[in-house]
């Protein structure tokens, strides 16, 4: 694109047009700043169907407006309205994360800090260290989320996908999965996994933050 040589970042929004039912909204599966390099950007997307398409829109780089939140937030679970949480509030490597009743504390606010191709740590506020998957692990469905020292590691660096309803999945770079309430689980202390992207809101991979 001849503009981008012009430019050090772009916003890009994409929405994913799936091979099925038509659908009743746009179904965003991409809302963020990206840096151009030589007229030119690369878009991290996982195709869900053969015959998916995608729609890709880019507009002058926001600065924090309708990209991911700046600062630190609660990640409220869609499906259940518990918070994201380090469990016990430790501040230990390798503490799990898990989710707990909302309570505003430290352990429950997490801030998205910037890394490269839209990917970022979480890092929480209490500890100051990042939401990660164990051992660098690519299996789906073990309750393997902890916290680690902060870093630039893949797995502790999430793309967060922004839903229709507003909330945001979050795709580990290193496995390509999205971080999940293990077994869809309702109950505080439940721990947390990673499992193959849903890419629909209102599910236990969806976060509404607050």
């Amino acid at each position: 694109v001849p503009w981008l040589t012009n430019v050090g970042s772009v916003h890009v929004t994409v929405h994913r047009i799936p091979d099925q039912a038509p659908l009743a909204a746009p179904l965003t599966v991409y809302d963020q700043n990206l840096s151009a390099s030589g007229g030119s950007i690369t878009v991290p997307l996982t195709f869900q169907g053969a015959h998916d398409a995608f729609a890709v829109y880019l507009t002058p780089a926001t600065s924090g407006g309708e990209g991911f939140p700046t600062g630190a937030h609660q990640l409220v679970v869609a499906n259940n309205n518990l918070c994201l949480d380090v469990y016990g509030n430790s501040s230990s490597a390798g503490a799990v994360i898990d989710q707990w009743t909302c309570n505003g504390q430290s352990n429950q606010q997490f801030q998205f800090v910037p890394a490269s191709g839209g990917y970022g740590e979480l890092r929480a506020q209490s500890s100051g260290q990042d939401v990660a998957v164990a051992g660098s692990s690519t299996t789906a469905g073990t309750p393997d989320i902890v916290q680690q020292p902060p870093g630039t590691a893949a797995n502790g660096l999430w793309l967060p996908v922004r839903q229709s309803d507003g909330s945001y999945a979050f795709q580990n770079r290193n496995s390509g999965l999205c971080l999940d309430v293990y077994g869809a689980g309702s109950n505080a202390g439940q721990q947390l996994d990673q499992w193959q992207c849903k890419n629909a809101p209102g599910t236990n991979q969806d976060f509404f933050v607050r």
